[in-house]
Formats: structure tokens, C-alpha cells, sequence
């Protein structure tokens, strides 16, 4: 890609690396843009999209979209790929830029530069749709068992440069994490992957609330950080199949998402005290967690006694 476009790949800045812990992923995307993991509507849809300023008629956009190989060499998903886009390039709806392959890190990866045509449809009916030109780029890195296409689009054709470069950082920078870094990367800088997938982004203000409870209230003690560190090996243990299973099924997801409900309004609590010391972030803690308790498991108990009693012949 480098040999292509002509652009040098800048060292990665920590500050705009995303480590994605459902899809064990990483890779660089611009600084500002907004990151989200929404729920798949189909099997070609992005699993991450990570979207620019709107400064025209449509934001720019960075995607991911994680698919199975199903057995499939490298050629046979190239040739795939092609066969999808040639009727749109004979009907004149595409024009290929360009095509080809490279590889990076030891992988394969099929590149496409094509510029097409978007109806642009106004919800004012006395408004005539617009015809927008839109150039994309994307590059398929193939692995085993899965592979990953990274796409980049912007309507704004004069400055495609920008966006080709910012689709090679992801590239280049793009990383598969193994067990042990997932766990690390969950544990250091991510959210909870169950609300994470139940609230469809890393950044939903829920998701949010949790890590920055953690980050600024519980890991500020040493209780808190031991704490943690038991919970993390518990927690990490069983919530990425929750989660797997919270993107394939939206009844299970809604069902999480009511769940959790009660327990972000009880940690709430937490914004409301000042915790100094080793004693009180025990005392909180422990008055939070019998919080807890009796919301999820004691009064469901009392309830389900009470009707047993109430309907017994």
C-alpha cells in the first residue's frame, strides 16, 4: 500500500489505538473520530465503525467487518470480492481505481480504490434528491479463521489522500490479540464487554460510567485495586461469551441491558461520597455489593415466597 499511494505510515499514537476485546482486535483510527461496536443488522454489515466530523454532506467513515473465512483461501475471497463489485462497474455505477495485493505482518491483504455514486435522498419532498460522488478504499487482511476488511469512504474527493492515509495507519497498525492480551487490554483500558454489547459501543454514556467509576473511584485504593484484580479473573472468565451471545440473540441483549439497569443505578451511589481511605472504599464497597444482593437475589425471593403462599390451595 505504501508503494501504492505513496505515503509514509507515522509512528501509531498510543492515544488512537482501539483495542476491541469482542473482536481481539486493534488498530490506529484518527484522533476525534467516535468509536462504536453496533449490533450486526446482517453479515456484511461493519462490526466497528468509527465515524469523522460531519464537515460535508456525509461523514467520513472508518469500518471494520470481521467474517469467516469458512474454509476459503485468500484468491477465493479476492475473486468474491470482484464479482460482487463488477455489475455495479458495468452498469457505470463504479469506477476501480485500483486493485491489488500486498501483505503486512505475514498476512495477505487484497486492496480496492474505487469511486461510485450515491443517490443523497432529502426529507424535504419539495427537495430533489442529490447524486454524491463517494471514494472508497478498503483492504481485506486475510487470516485463519477469520478475516477482516478494513473499508475507509468520504465524499470529499480532493482530500481522499487524507482518508487513503488514515486507512493505512489502520493496516498497519491493525493487530489480532491473543487470550492473554484481551484480558490485559479488557482489564487496562476497556469497558465491560457484557454492558458493552448490551448498550452497542464502547462509548455509550453507561459504558462509560463504569470504566471511569473504576478508573477514578475504585482503583484509587488499595482495597479497590486488589479488589479488581480477583473480580477481573472471575469477570473475564465467562462475560466474552455473554457478550457473543448478547450480539447474536437482541432478546437475550434486551433482556442484559434490563438487568443491569438496577445495578448502574446502585453504583451511582458511589458519585455521591467521598472515598479517602482504605476503610471507607471497604465500607461503600461492601454496602453496595448487600445493595446488590438483595435487589438481585433476596427480594426476587421474597416475591416469588409471597405468591407461592398467596395462589397455594
Amino acid at each position: 500500500m505504501i508503494a501504492m499511494f505513496g505515503l509514509m505510515i507515522p509512528n501509531a499514537s498510543a492515544e488512537s489505538i482501539y483495542k476491541s476485546m469482542n473482536h481481539g482486535i486493534q488498530f490506529q483510527y484518527p484522533l476525534g473520530w467516535n468509536v462504536q461496536e453496533p449490533p450486526k443488522t446482517h453479515e456484511h454489515s461493519p462490526d466497528i465503525v468509527v465515524l469523522g466530523p460531519q464537515v460535508s454532506k456525509i461523514p467520513d467513515s472508518l469500518t471494520i467487518t470481521v467474517s469467516n473465512t469458512e474454509g476459503k483461501t485468500f484468491d477465493q475471497l479476492k475473486t468474491e470480492k470482484i464479482n460482487r463489485l463488477q455489475p455495479h462497474v458495468n452498469a457505470g455505477d463504479l469506477d476501480l481505481k485500483y486493485t491489488g495485493t500486498d501483505q503486512v505482518s505475514g498476512r495477505d491483504i487484497f486492496i480496492i480504490h474505487a469511486q461510485g455514486s450515491l443517490i443523497n435522498k432529502s426529507p424535504d419532498t419539495f427537495t430533489p434528491d442529490q447524486i454524491v460522488n463517494i471514494g472508497f478504499a478498503e483492504a481485506l487482511i486475510y487470516d485463519t479463521p477469520k478475516y477482516y476488511t478494513i473499508s475507509i469512504s468520504s465524499d470529499r474527493l480532493d482530500q481522499f489522500d487524507q482518508q487513503i492515509e488514515n486507512l493505512e495507519k489502520a493496516v498497519y497498525t491493525f493487530a489480532i490479540l491473543d487470550d492473554k492480551q484481551t484480558s490485559i487490554a479488557a482489564e487496562e483500558g476497556g469497558g465491560c464487554l457484557i454492558a458493552t454489547a448490551a448498550f452497542g459501543s464502547e462509548m455509550a454514556p453507561q459504558v462509560q460510567f463504569l470504566r471511569e467509576l473504576r478508573d477514578n473511584t475504585v482503583l484509587q485504593t488499595q482495597a479497590g485495586t486488589s479488589f479488581m484484580t480477583g473480580f477481573n479473573q472471575f469477570y473475564y472468565s465467562f462475560s466474552p461469551a455473554v457478550a457473543d451471545y448478547e450480539r447474536e440473540n437482541p432478546v437475550f441483549k434486551e433482556a442484559v441491558k434490563l438487568t443491569l439497569t438496577p445495578l448502574l443505578t446502585s453504583l451511582t451511589l458511589l458519585n455521591y461520597v467521598d472515598i479517602d481511605t482504605e476503610q471507607e472504599m471497604l465500607g461503600y464497597g461492601i454496602g453496595v455489593i448487600l445493595l446488590n444482593i438483595g435487589m438481585y437475589f433476596v427480594a426476587p425471593a421474597v416475591v416469588i415466597i409471597s405468591l407461592k403462599k398467596r395462589f397455594k390451595f
